[in-house]
């Protein structure tokens, strides 16, 4: 089993005494929290393997994939993504890292192996995976007369998903880099390479920060070479970069690259790309192409120590080019320039920076590069928004140059000062330092867990994410959106947000709020266009008023304008979405106690209310299980409704909306109802032990659902009274039942082969084994279970709180590669399903009741 060598192989750096000394003395240099995820660059991930479904699982789902197969054709003919797409095969790698980016300017991940693996920049808020080969950071040592040159890249690059150039492979030194001597260490939003290799006494540390923020858009890598050696040794750094990330697409459009210079409080030189491409957008239903273009810009700090050599182009496809560009390196250190702006019709075009440096024994010396990128506009299929740092920067699209010289004069502020511009000051002003050693320096969390909490944001920069600057809204804060998954193209899904809106509230309030305010609207809108369903076939309304929206649209559309892009199912009788609305905002003016705020969406939430009372149990599936079906009565759906109600008397008592008698009829109605409701739930779903699923007597009625608490959780986050009955002594007794059957019973297999369980599975049957009604109930769904795991905490188990929660924190980080791409869940052999996916965010909710039990 691979996995079993890759985890020895981890297990064995941490006790070889050299290592551990190095590595050790290097993380106390260099600052590196303890918690910080880590990797020795030689590990082996098994390759990430998608969930398949059985024979008689296929058979029942031939008549949703028909139509949906239909679908997908005819939304890609429209030239549009479709919002999923189970045909086509997007094979993550199990290489991913720390992205760099801002909130909603786009992202690059840069994979801890070295790649620069994923890219969210170009204007349809779409990511590609596609690594490009030529990005790459290489180094020459001299030391004595003995040279060494190589790539900084562990082992050979990883092929491009789109077309492989293997170029910069045949003509580079990719073998310098073992990887058994160099570790890569992640603590979002920063990450830290280390290489004790190709010179052994020589370390050479990649620190890459990017400022998670509103007005800065780019990432810098700070190298810092330590000389160990008893002799002077001259370094030089070269760092390639292609103007765009698709080698098939270098085609399209052209490219230009010309040199900059820029003097001041410190001297830099770079390369400004740009980057010329075209793309299909719809206005008035008109298919148009329009221009879209992004300038790129790569700078090095140029100081007495630090000397900078520059080629403004090369190219990166061709092996002639390539070898070229190495051979002049790796005799000289330096690199030649050519002619000052060249731009290159219909073919890929890269730029190389060197900085070199003398180091004298004992000493370190300090070389900063940045990247930045400048692409003004997020163009959707049929809208088009200017992205937020526009504020700041400005709309023309020709700012690069500024944003690289910002970041080189201020990454050292990030470190000590994250921040907003001083009229944003109230919303984040923290250092990134201050904002996490609160958490990672409390000595009663798991180090891992502190490092999966902080990871798990990687998703805020790198989830398709949206952030828009708005002329005509008074919160002077834009929208703010985030897909579901890289692979469920919808934003804001509203169900999944529920879970992973605790990431946002407590870390970035104002977007929370600004998101809430954009639902508001959506439920009181409405819609006359009619769509088949893909799940029975039946014709439905797209959006119906007072219906809270499932998502606020996709990218292939005009998101805010045409909401719910979901068509598989009449989301606007979901039982889950009115109630998972009323308690989020309840929620929200818990924790920022923005009395304005609920003033202004009290309204909304009343309405909505009344628009949940109209249901009736009818009996499909009508929650963010959205195939595990639910027939009268349900433990999930029923428990957010009378958490609702609770949330709603609360609202109003703090809101009075109407004058004396009548506030007080509306008050006692609604606490009649709570009354008649909680014994109904109580007498029809309780067993004795657990809340059964349903109350319809189906064969998986009395499974043991993960989830069942849902209701009762919000309502202890909110500080609400709770519905179920003997509180203390049910829900501790639930929360046995389901660590015994859903996580200990489910994953002991798993624990056999891999050495720990693998979370909590959806379902189980009271005679120990897995629900199989459907996919969805078989399955471990990660949010999920730290939603579970928080719920442990709030009722003080925190130890089986955190086992249950290393469970998802050991599959995603150690042992499967889904670290930065946590999938929406696995089934029982840890094969994913939605890679990179919003609720794993549900991480926070575990940190909100660890504050919470703490106050």
């Amino acid at each position: 089993m691979h996995h079993h060598h890759r985890h020895h192989g981890h297990k064995k750096h941490r006790n070889t005494k050299e290592g551990q000394r190095w590595s050790d003395e290097t993380i106390e240099q260099l600052q590196i929290p303890r918690a910080a995820w880590m990797r020795q660059m030689s590990d082996i991930y098994p390759p990430c393997k998608e969930f398949s479904v059985n024979f008689f699982e296929a058979l029942k789902v031939i008549p949703l994939g028909w139509r949906m197969w239909k679908h997908t054709k005819a939304v890609k003919a429209e030239d549009r993504a479709p919002i999923m797409d189970p045909f086509t095969s997007k094979k993550p790698s199990p290489l991913m890292g720390v992205p760099i980016g801002g909130i909603g300017s786009g992202g690059i991940t840069r994979g801890w192996r070295g790649d620069f693996i994923r890219w969210s920049i170009t204007n349809t808020g779409m990511t590609s995976m596609n690594n490009v080969e030529a990005d790459q950071f290489s180094i020459r040592i001299k030391r004595n007369d003995h040279i060494v040159t190589s790539v900084l890249h562990a082992g050979p690059p990883q092929p491009s998903a789109e077309s492989p150039n293997r170029a910069p492979e045949n003509s580079w030194n990719f073998s310098g880099i073992s990887g058994r001597d160099s570790f890569y260490h992640a603590m979002f939003p920063r990450a830290w390479s280390i290489y004790n290799e190709p010179d052994p006494n020589l370390t050479i540390t990649c620190k890459q920060l990017s400022p998670v923020i509103a007005n800065n858009y780019q990432g810098v890598f700070v190298y810092q070479l330590h000389n160990h050696g008893k002799e002077e040794v001259n370094v030089d750094i070269m760092w390639t970069m292609q103007n765009g990330h698709s080698n098939s697409a270098a085609s399209e459009g052209s490219h230009s690259n010309e040199p900059f210079d820029l003097e001041g409080e410190r001297k830099i030189r770079g390369i400004k790309m740009t980057h010329r491409g075209r793309r299909n957008y719809r206005v008035d239903g008109a298919k148009k192409n329009v221009a879209d273009t992004v300038q790129y810009g790569m700078g090095v700090i140029e100081s007495e120590d630090v000397r900078v050599t520059r080629r403004t182009t090369f190219h990166p496809m061709s092996v002639h080019s390539c070898k070229e560009l190495w051979n002049e390196f790796q005799q000289t250190g330096n690199l030649k320039e050519n002619p000052r702006s060249i731009r290159e019709q219909h073919s890929a075009v890269g730029g190389a920076l060197t900085a070199s440096v003398s180091i004298p024994p004992g000493q370190m010396r300090e070389i900063v590069f940045s990247f930045g990128w400048d692409s003004p506009y997020v163009l959707f299929g049929s809208s088009k928004h200017a992205r937020r740092y526009t504020k700041f920067y400005g709309r023309e699209g020709d700012h690069v140059t500024e944003i690289v010289r910002d970041a080189l004069t201020h990454y050292n502020d990030w470190e000590a000062q994250v921040r907003f511009p001083r009229d944003f000051h109230e919303i984040y002003e923290r250092k990134i330092d201050q904002w996490q050693s609160t958490i990672y320096n409390d000595p009663d969390l798991p180090p891992d867990y502190v490092g999966a909490l902080f990871n798990e944001l990687y998703f805020i920069v790198d989830g398709g994410t949206v952030w828009t600057e708005e002329d005509d809204r008074d919160d002077d804060i834009g929208k703010f959106a985030y897909l579901e998954g890289l692979e469920y193209l919808m934003y804001n899904t509203y169900d999944v947000h529920f879970y992973a809106s605790f990431a946002l509230i407590m870390n970035w309030p104002k977007l929370e709020l600004s998101l809430q305010r954009d639902i508001a609207t959506a439920t009181r809108s409405d819609s006359d266009e009619k769509w088949t369903l893909l799940h029975s076939g039946e014709e439905a309304m797209r959006k119906k008023k007072g219906a809270v929206p499932h998502d606020i649209g996709t990218p292939g559309e005009a998101p805010w304008v045409k909401v719910n892009s979901y068509c598989i199912q009449d989301v606007s009788r979901w039982k889950d979405l009115p109630s998972k609305f009323i308690l989020q905002v309840y929620r929200d003016y818990v924790a920022t106690e923005d009395k304005l705020f609920l003033e202004n969406l009290l309204p909304v939430v009343l309405e909505t209310f009344e628009y949940l009372r109209q249901f009736d149990t009818d009996g499909f599936p009508d929650q963010t299980y959205d195939i595990w079906s639910a027939k009268g009565i349900s433990a999930y759906s029923g428990g957010l409704y009378l958490a609702c109600l609770s949330a709603v008397i609360e609202m109003c008592k703090l809101v009075p909306l109407q004058e004396g008698d009548l506030q007080a009829s509306r008050l006692r109605g609604y606490e009649e109802l709570y009354a008649m409701a909680r014994n109904s739930y109580h007498d029809s779903l309780w067993n004795g032990t657990y809340y059964n699923y349903d109350s319809c007597g189906q064969a998986h009625s009395d499974s043991i659902m993960a989830d069942m608490l849902a209701g009762h959780w919000y309502a202890k986050i909110c500080m609400l009274s709770t519905y179920v009955k003997e509180e203390e002594e049910m829900v501790k007794g639930i929360l046995d039942v389901v660590y015994e059957n859903n996580v200990v019973k489910f994953g002991k297999k798993m624990k056999e082969k891999v050495g720990h369980h693998i979370g909590a599975v959806n379902g189980m049957r009271p005679s120990g084994v897995a629900d199989t009604t459907s996919i969805q109930s078989q399955e471990v769904w990660t949010g999920t279970t730290y939603a579970l795991a928080s719920t442990m905490i709030l009722e003080g188990k925190k130890e089986m709180a955190f086992d249950t929660a290393r469970g998802i924190i050991d599959t995603t980080y150690n042992t499967f590669g889904y670290a930065f791409q946590t999938p929406e869940g696995w089934d029982s052999q840890g094969r994913y399903r939605a890679y990179a996916y919003q609720r794993p965010l549900a991480i926070w909710s575990m940190q909100w009741a660890w504050h919470q039990m703490k106050k």
